[in-house]
């Protein structure tokens, strides 16, 4: 379980979920930005609490089993909606679905990250004025492009060849926190990426860069079609940093998600980003400016945008730079924090 922190008589708590996950690190940023502010705490416990702002970072810690009517009502409910569209298989995200429109009278704010899910929730019947969109934040000072220095080393380092493509995917996408799953997830889209870099490699010499655990479908898929791969399981989300500067782009092939946060840090690092359309990549994605989108499954968009990017270094050039100057407009975690402060936490503390 992970560690409660908790002040003395906390004005904001931000629940935690017991596993390794991405809410975690956020919920360790707004620990850190508003402790002094709030007397924020993180805990994995909620019934306790009175008087206090409840911020759920995912629907499942609240709308499961109907918590949100176990606690005390005179604490003030604020949920983060990750992700969840009706065409997901997923039996735990269709009842999410079905959960939420009840569950959302309990809720004073609800925090999504993209235009798409706001416009779900509305579609719902959810009430827009309790709706919040905030995107994901990224450290611009940590992730930053590498020098030519920084990328040779890197590559050497990781057994990258110089001559190759190097494509970057970070993020989990089958069930469990190992290797021993063959299950895709759907959310995720391995199988699309998968098919992807395999009809990339058949013209292109590629080499795939993996982090994160829980990658078995991908690798098999990689081991079967002789495509060059390293799959490294990092122990905390820095040690990403210099992954990032190995690449030539990162790919990106989920069918729904609330963010993804890595895809910011890509953008970040200066490194291409090649995305279906959905998520915050929706928003933020400028197609052929700052980045390249493809339709949702559609394979060979995403091997054309690819292409188009390994076939022409300049263009690869100019669109990291945009990229890596789009985060640095709005999406730094100061920026963003803010925004929790004037939209989120201020109206309800």
């Amino acid at each position: 379980m992970a560690q409660a922190m908790i002040s003395a008589r906390p004005r904001l708590v931000y629940v935690m979920d017991d596993n390794r996950w991405v809410v975690n690190e956020i919920g360790k940023e707004v620990l850190s930005y508003f402790r002094k502010t709030y007397l924020v705490g993180l805990d994995t416990r909620a019934a306790s609490y009175r008087k206090t702002v409840l911020h759920f970072p995912t629907p499942d810690l609240i709308l499961n089993k109907q918590r949100y009517r176990h606690i005390h009502r005179s604490n003030r409910l604020l949920m983060t909606w990750t992700h969840g569209l009706p065409d997901n298989p997923d039996p735990a995200i269709r009842r999410r679905i079905s959960d939420v429109k009840e569950g959302a009278v309990y809720l004073e704010k609800i925090h999504v990250m993209n235009q798409t899910a706001r416009t779900f929730l509305i579609d719902l019947g959810i009430d827009e004025h309790k709706i919040v969109l905030i995107p994901h934040g990224v450290h611009t000072q940590k992730y930053q492009p590498a020098t030519p220095e920084q990328r040779i080393a890197i590559r050497a380092t990781l057994g990258i060849p110089a001559e190759v493509i190097c494509i970057g995917s970070f993020q989990k996408d089958s069930p469990g926190w190992d290797n021993t799953s063959m299950e895709p997830k759907w959310i995720k889209g391995p199988d699309v990426l998968a098919d992807a870099l395999i009809r990339l490699a058949k013209d292109v010499p590629i080499f795939v860069l993996l982090t994160s655990p829980s990658r078995r479908y991908l690798i098999d898929r990689l081991t079967a079609a002789r495509i060059p791969f390293r799959h490294d399981v990092l122990s905390n989300a820095d040690d990403l940093i210099p992954y990032f500067h190995a690449l030539d782009l990162y790919m990106l092939t989920s069918r729904d998600e609330g963010g993804p946060l890595d895809f910011l840090k890509a953008m970040s690092s200066g490194v291409p980003v090649v995305s279906t359309r959905m998520g915050m990549p929706a928003d933020v994605i400028d197609h052929g400016r700052n980045g390249m989108l493809a339709e949702i499954d559609d394979v060979a968009q995403l091997v054309s945008a690819a292409r188009t990017l390994i076939d022409d270094a300049e263009c690869r050039a100019q669109i990291g730079q945009a990229a890596r100057e789009t985060i640095l407009s709005g999406y730094d975690w100061s920026t963003i924090l803010e925004q929790y402060r004037e939209l989120l936490y201020e109206p309800l503390l």
